[in-house]
C-alpha cells in the first residue's frame, strides 16, 4: 500500500500531496487521533465518514461558506460503488476513473480496486465483470 492507492489512483492528488510534503506517515499522523475516535466509539467507517463530513460541513460554515443541511454525504461524493452478489461472501468495490469527478454518476467510468485502475467499467457492467472476473468470489 502506497500512497497511490490512499490517494485512489489519482495522480493529481499524490502530486499534490507530495508537493504538500505528505507521506504515508504524515497522513496516519493527522489520521491517528481520528482512527482513535472511531474505535472509541465503534463506528463504523460508514458513521465514521459521515461524521467527518458533517465536521467538515460545521468547519464550512465557520468560515461563512454556505453549507447545504439537507445534503448528505452519499448525496455529495458518490465516488464508490460496492457490489456483493448473492451467494458470495466477498464485497467489490469499483472507484471513479481517474478525471471522472465531473462526469454525472450514471455516465462516468469506475475500476474494480481489486483489478487496478487499468480496466474501465460504466455502472451498468460491474454485475458482469464480477460474473466473469471474480466468479469464485
Amino acid at each position: 500500500m502506497d500512497l497511490t492507492f490512499v490517494a485512489n489512483y489519482d495522480s493529481r492528488a499524490v502530486t499534490k500531496l507530495a508537493g504538500l510534503g505528505y507521506d504515508l506517515d504524515a497522513l496516519f499522523l493527522l489520521c491517528q487521533e481520528l482512527l482513535n475516535l472511531q474505535s472509541d466509539l465503534k463506528l463504523d467507517n460508514g458513521d465514521l465518514r459521515d461524521l467527518v463530513f458533517r465536521m467538515k460541513n460545521r468547519y464550512n460554515y465557520m468560515n461563512g461558506d454556505p453549507v447545504d443541511l439537507k445534503l448528505r454525504c452519499e448525496d455529495a461524493s458518490p465516488s464508490r460503488i460496492t457490489f456483493q452478489p448473492n451467494g458470495f461472501k466477498t464485497i467489490f468495490y469499483f472507484t471513479r476513473c481517474e478525471g471522472q469527478n465531473d462526469v454525472p454518476y450514471k455516465e462516468a467510468s469506475f475500476f474494480c480496486e481489486l483489478c487496478g485502475p487499468s480496466g474501465r467499467l460504466y455502472k451498468k457492467e460491474i454485475k458482469s465483470h464480477v460474473a466473469y472476473a471474480h466468479k469464485n468470489g
